[in-house]
């Protein structure tokens, strides 16, 4: 995996390619420290290469024919692996295979997520006889449990003190029972599961201790009722259902916070994750050379070290947008204004990104302001906040190389701009790229690496300095971030 990476870095797609390949097929237990297989991780530059997504979706076809448990993280990540197969028209693989796969995906998810659930709530659920040693019950009871409703009991495992958590899902018995000719003749109602102690419904028999079966009565049934009394009881069900569902949404609305939390965690941890492996590839591959003394011509020499001190330069910004955001995060983030000419901050950044800038072929345009005046200011802060909007203007240049770099004042605001001419922001997306871990959607940028922290970084900074940070941006025709300072610094 990191031969192939080092490879794609370098630029020899083909080796890189055949070794991405290798690691696609590499058994489905062995994974990292997260629970995820390593094949999944030659998934997404497969998939850049618009050649190989057949043989990924062949593999995720393979992994859900297992039995084996599928966590949460790994089928996000297959999830997002195949959206962009199955949200275009590829003619190498079928669209409607990778929706499938992701349609699975959410199902193992949904299970998972039961699962997981039934773990933290199965000391309330009553199947333990209470007693000292928790042994179960000589006749074990059986309760239902979440929706779609698993019927849950005890079984001895033929282990001393030990026993089995037995779920079936109760969607086709209770399918098979109101398919009956027999019952279908004498009512027309619905069937649901439901606990002893409920006093609702009607016993299942002994083989189901704990277990009844509740009819709902049929429309020739509330009919024959007086219609004073039918109009209390439909006043009362809707007045239940409105507090029912009222609490459902409140319900449905945290549970997919903390679901939606949990996925941006995730993809936050795997974005950063590869975010370091790269650049740490990288710095061994090159001293690796250089200590072997595999090169003797001087000009190759220095460019591997140029190399290997801006991809740690990368790696030292990386970790220092992760710890500027664990001190946001926690309210401990301290700055340091002091007066500071702001062209010699530009000029430090410009210093810091002339390497990469050169290297990935940019040609940066800066323009500065002649007389401006000092302005308070955290210099690393700021710098910072340049380098992150630098770097963003590389990642979405997308075939241009030109980026404008401008100083200059406006009223009472000293206004940094930075300019690209490549992929663009959609207008409905602008409004949202300030926020942590958020990334813009799209079948360009998806393939494009980030944590999604950089412009949330940035406008923390600007903001803590007294000023604001704005977008103009078109699909297609770039985008231009403008940091506007306050003459007067920070109040």
């Amino acid at each position: 995996l990191l031969l192939a990476r080092a490879l794609r870095k370098m630029d020899i797609g083909e080796e890189s390619s055949a070794s991405y390949q290798e690691v696609l097929q590499l058994p489905f237990d062995l994974v990292d420290e997260f629970g995820i297989p390593l094949a999944l991780y030659a998934a997404d530059p497969l998939i850049q290469d618009n050649a190989e997504g057949r043989a990924v979706v062949e593999r995720i076809q393979a992994r859900f024919s297992t039995r084996d448990w599928i966590s949460p993280p790994e089928a996000y990540l297959i999830q997002e692996l195949l959206e962009p197969i199955a949200t275009s028209q590829p003619s190498q693989v079928s669209s409607e295979t990778a929706a499938d796969c992701r349609r699975q995906a959410a199902e193992h998810i949904r299970k998972a997520e039961q699962a997981l659930a039934l773990q933290r709530d199965f000391p309330d659920l009553g199947l333990l006889s209470g007693r000292e040693d928790d042994r179960p019950r000589e006749d074990p009871l059986w309760v239902p449990y979440g929706q779609p409703r698993w019927l849950v009991s005890l079984a001895p495992s033929g282990q001393e003190s030990e026993f089995l958590l037995l779920t079936v899902g109760a969607k086709g018995a209770l399918e098979s029972v109101a398919g009956d000719r027999a019952f279908g003749a004498v009512n027309s109602g619905g069937l649901s599961f439901v606990s002893v102690t409920d006093s609702e419904g009607e016993t299942v028999g002994p083989s189901f201790p704990g277990l009844n079966l509740a009819i709902t009565a049929g429309p020739e049934e509330r009919l024959s009722e007086p219609s004073g009394l039918r109009f209390f009881y439909l006043i009362t069900v809707i007045l239940v259902l409105s507090v029912t569902f009222f609490g459902a949404y409140l319900l449905w609305r945290d549970v997919r916070r903390e679901v939606k939390a949990a996925e941006l965690r995730s993809q936050f941890v795997s974005s950063v994750s590869h975010e370091l492996k790269t650049p740490l590839t990288a710095i061994q591959m090159f001293a690796e050379t250089l200590r072997l003394g595999r090169t003797r011509n001087p000009s190759a020499r220095r460019e591997y070290l140029e190399t290997i001190v801006n991809e740690a330069q990368r790696l030292t910004r990386l970790l220092n947008n992760v710890l500027d955001f664990s001190r946001i995060e926690s309210g401990k983030r301290a700055y340091s204004p002091e007066p500071a000419d702001l062209d010699e901050v530009l000029q430090d950044a410009v210093k810091a990104m002339e390497y990469p800038l050169r290297q990935r072929g940019f040609e940066l345009e800066v323009e500065t302001e002649n007389n401006l005046p000092k302005v308070r200011v955290d210099r690393d802060g700021l710098e910072q906040a340049i380098l992150n909007l630098l770097d963003n203007a590389m990642k979405y240049s997308g075939d241009s190389r030109r980026i404008d770099l401008r100083l200059r004042t406006e009223n009472t605001h000293a206004v940094i701009q930075v300019t690209d001419r490549g992929l663009g922001i959609d207008p409905r997306d602008q409004e949202r790229i300030f926020e942590k871990f958020y990334r813009v959607s799209s079948t360009d940028s998806g393939r494009i690496p980030g944590t999604g922290l950089g412009l949330s970084l940035v406008s923390h900074l600007v903001k803590a300095h007294g000023g604001r940070v704005e977008v103009k941006s078109s699909l297609g025709e770039g985008s231009t971030f403008s940091i506007y300072l306050p003459l007067g610094g920070p109040r």
